[in-house]
């Protein structure tokens, strides 16, 4: 914002500013853990293939939000 560019800085016709163009940064840490599992299996049949799938995530410690 200090350089004022135009291309950065929008500003209104009055020349307040409207927005901002910057990127997101992600600038907090949060640690976790706990475990994950995927299963696939495929079974071929005469009328096709049929697949059973399924994702379990489960987690032991999440810290709490001040």
């Amino acid at each position: 914002m200090n350089a004022n560019n135009p291309a950065t800085v929008i500003r209104n016709p009055d020349g307040t500013i409207a927005y901002v163009n910057t990127t997101y940064a992600n600038l907090g840490t949060l640690t976790t853990d706990g475990f994950e599992v995927t299963y696939r299996k495929s079974v071929g049949t005469s009328v096709g293939t049929f697949t059973l799938s399924g994702d379990v995530a489960y987690v032991w410690h999440f810290p709490a939000v001040d």
